[in-house]
């Protein structure tokens, strides 16, 4: 088993090395770059009155510790230090990521069996680390001072909580009364949507006028063409003979003839019988041109063009009368809206001003309320005669930098070592390749009765066999 080990590590010797070399050359570039810290360290006591009587092993004071490490690691002190030490920048966003860095930085941890609690803090400068430390005790000590308050001060608190409750009540209420008066839950919110419905309106609007216009335009080049297009056209023509002409012209003939033959017979004067004459020969005339010519009968029928146009007409012209009905409509409705918006316009200031007070104070009675809670609790804090938050040991500046080779970094690389090692186990298990008898051995099913070295220059036989 151990002749085996030794065997994959001997033969993945390079990639052994090699990660172990990579590992150990980033852990060499991350203590050769990473920035120098100086450490510097405080200590604070906790009493009470217990602790004059009772040594600290047996004072029961970890709740008491319990708390004071809160009030160290509260975001309100850290605030103050972060502003006196000027470790943020003028913006809010600034403010809460030095906040946020500085806790991380400060370190705050009971010692055991006491009432002692010790506070380390980090920085790229010695006098820095000693100086925020400083900063952290002044602020610490001013705000026990401030929690430590007098019952005067409670009693202040709580008239003034309550004078604060009654005006915040009354703002509730005259906002209350406001919104039933105007019958309006949230002027501003409904001047919102009025304001958003109006512009939609007017897009609306302006979608209608344009169509409108363009529906207008296309019914008055409809209705030229029509002018242009007859409305009935010629669908079939007949053509046939004067007959009747004809039949009326023989007959007139033919009575001229005969009273022609009665003027000769009777001996009548000449110039009857030339009247005659003249007659008859206009008649056989106009004879000749009856029946030299014939008569047609043209059948019209209405134009399916012209048609066609009407029907487009019609469409056009009714299209408009809906549009314009629909401007109507939409013209009502932006009436209708700027009514509500003229309404709502002059609420929409006193509603503001409602809300502020209302604000103010909310704001104000929380204000109240906190200060009255911290007043309580120093009350508290005097009848019990707890004294806490003295330091017993100064912040100094740090004469030697922290070392860049801590515990959790070297415990880091350490375990390197056997990922590396079961890396390289589990590489062997993948590579199904024997490379000593005994190997060979292991993984045939039959006796190896004899093994051939192989010839790393012969490229027929290849490495392993």
């Amino acid at each position: 088993m151990l002749r085996s080990i030794v065997d994959v590590l001997f033969r993945y010797r390079w990639m052994l090395l090699g990660l172990l070399g990579l590992f150990t050359v980033v852990l060499g570039a991350y203590l050769a770059l990473s920035p120098r810290l100086w450490e510097s360290e405080m200590t604070i006591l906790v009493r009470d009155a217990a602790a004059n009587s009772e040594p600290p092993e047996a004072a029961g004071a970890s709740p008491l510790v319990a708390s004071e490490i809160e009030l160290l690691r509260s975001d309100d002190l850290a605030g103050k230090v972060v502003e006196a030490a000027q470790l943020a920048g003028a913006t809010a966003g600034s403010r809460a990521r030095a906040i946020a860095v500085f806790k991380k930085d400060l370190q705050v941890a009971p010692l055991a069996k006491s009432n002692l609690i010790r506070l380390r803090y980090s920085s790229i400068a010695p006098a820095r680390s000693a100086r925020v430390l400083e900063l952290l005790a002044k602020a610490y000590q001013e705000q026990r001072q401030q929690i430590a308050a007098n019952p005067s001060a409670v009693a202040f608190f709580d008239k003034q909580t309550s004078d604060a409750d009654r005006q915040l009540a009354n703002a509730r209420e005259s906002l209350l009364r406001f919104h039933q008066r105007t019958g309006v839950a949230d002027a501003s919110a409904e001047k919102g949507l009025y304001l958003k419905k109006m512009v939609d309106l007017q897009t609306e609007m302006q979608s209608a006028e344009t169509e409108h216009a363009e529906t207008v335009r296309k019914a008055d080049e409809l209705k030229a063409r029509l002018d242009q297009v007859p409305s009935r056209i010629s669908a079939s023509t007949t053509q046939r003979a004067n007959q009747y002409s004809v039949e009326r012209l023989t007959v007139l003939l033919a009575e001229l003839r005969n009273r022609r033959t009665e003027l000769q017979a009777g001996h009548a004067p000449p110039d009857a019988l030339d009247q005659v004459e003249q007659q008859i020969a206009q008649t056989t005339s106009t004879l000749k041109t009856a029946e030299a010519t014939s008569a047609s009968d043209e059948t019209t029928g209405a134009n399916p063009t012209r048609q066609s146009i009407e029907k487009e007409l019609e469409h056009a012209q009714a299209a408009a009368a809906g549009i314009a009905e629909r401007m109507l409509e939409l013209r009502a409705q932006k009436d209708n809206v700027q009514r509500e918006l003229a309404r709502l316009e002059p609420l929409v200031p006193a509603e503001q001003d409602f809300l502020r007070d209302e604000t103010a104070a909310e704001e104000k009675y929380m204000l109240y309320s906190k200060s009255r809670e911290e007043s309580r609790i120093g009350e508290r804090a005097n009848q019990e005669k707890v004294v806490s938050g003295v330091v017993i040991d100064a912040p100094r500046v740090p004469l030697a930098a922290k070392a860049r080779l801590t515990p959790g970094i070297l415990g880091a690389y350490l375990i390197t070592w056997p990922l590396t090692l079961l890396l390289i186990f589990i590489r062997n298990q993948w590579h199904r390749s024997a490379f000593t008898p005994w190997a060979l051995d292991a993984m045939a099913s039959v006796p190896v009765l004899g093994t051939v070295p192989a010839s790393f220059r012969d490229k027929n036989i290849g490495r392993n066999v």
